[in-house]
């Protein structure tokens, strides 16, 4: 019996791509279809909802499953999608939450930003989504012009899953300075320590930096600072080359894009403790290096920058959580569960 998946238009298109190819790999492109007028039952004005989570319908026959994908940074839970959906699937769950409270939510790993159509395709679906949604977007015009034109930057899923050897010697890495209070406490200074001890050693050749993107640098971070401003496909392809990379919670101590990126890739991964619930092992020594201060942080720099059989069983460990855990379609499956 065929499957029809219902996919409301006015989703945050970057955000919602990861979540939408794993459909059409389950489904196939026939299958999806989109509509406001199905979804009128959920209040898309409470909550901030275009930042805060996607919506769609999963019908076969008689049965009818309605999908919250909750994406937003913070581990607060949208009440009003809550009461419209039958499963809630979150990235940032606190380790402290109450799992059986709340007996629709289940915890899925972080995603990331993907190109899943040719760039005219991307184009053309931007337009469509517009017309469905009559012009009348949920955050502005502006917003829905500026993400499809971010969409047309991003690489697609088969880009990131593409086996590339890193480059011996070779470390990258770029991210912003954050102005927020817990990334002044934590985030900068792992971030500033991680460039600084790259740079200090002789047998890696580190490129990148921190980025400002408001305002000047902190005369603290003038030494790690990036005086260029890296283009994505740079990004890309430079994090794809490096030995290995860091991982650390930012605002609101969320998983970022970037550890969904880094398993995608295979990287060795560096990280400081992981915040949020992950629903996969993640255990140091075995699939990452986890690092409490600055001094453990220098150390696992030295490690996997002179263990090359250490680096390659990580790198290893991180494309296998994402195929069995992390991978579009595998996140789809663990939605659905019994439904499919």
């Amino acid at each position: 019996m065929r499957t029809v998946v219902t996919l409301d238009p006015r989703n945050k298109v970057p955000f919602a791509s990861f979540y939408l190819e794993g459909l059409r790999m389950m489904f196939g492109e026939k299958s999806l279809n989109y509509s406001v007028s199905s979804f009128v039952d959920l209040n898309r004005a409470k909550d901030y909802s275009y930042d805060h989570y996607m919506c769609f319908i999963v019908a076969r026959g008689d049965m009818k499953r309605k999908i919250i994908i909750d994406f937003h940074d913070s581990t607060s839970i949208s009440a009003e999608a809550y009461r419209w959906c039958d499963v809630y699937a979150k990235i940032n769950i606190a380790t402290t939450t109450d799992m059986s409270s709340w007996p629709k939510l289940i915890s899925i790993p972080p995603g990331f930003g993907i190109r899943t159509k040719s760039v005219a395709g991307t184009l053309i679906g931007g337009i469509k989504d517009l017309l469905r949604m009559k012009f009348r977007p949920i955050n502005g015009l502006y917003a829905q012009f500026y993400n499809t034109y971010a969409m047309l930057l991003r690489p697609t899923i088969q880009k990131y899953e593409q086996k590339s050897e890193s480059v011996s010697g070779y470390v990258f890495h770029a991210s912003t300075l954050w102005s927020v209070d817990n990334c002044m406490q934590f985030t900068n200074p792992y971030r500033a320590t991680f460039i600084r001890t790259c740079k200090s050693l002789p047998e890696i050749r580190f490129e990148g930096g921190l980025i400002k993107t408001h305002g000047d640098i902190p005369q603290e971070y003038e030494d790690v600072a990036s005086n260029k401003r890296y283009k994505f496909h740079e990004y890309f392809q430079n994090t794809m080359r490096s030995m290995f990379v860091i991982n650390t919670p930012a605002v609101h101590q969320c998983h970022g894009w970037k550890l969904g990126e880094y398993l995608a890739m295979g990287k060795a991964i560096i990280s400081t403790p992981i915040s949020n619930r992950l629903p996969f092992p993640f255990e140091d020594g075995k699939n990452l290096l986890v690092v409490h201060n600055q001094e453990e942080l220098v150390e696992a720099i030295h490690r996997l920058s002179t263990d090359n059989e250490l680096r390659r069983s990580l790198e290893e460990s991180s494309r296998n959580i994402y195929t069995n855990y992390c991978s579009p379609i595998a996140v789809m499956r663990s939605v659905l569960g019994d439904f499919l």
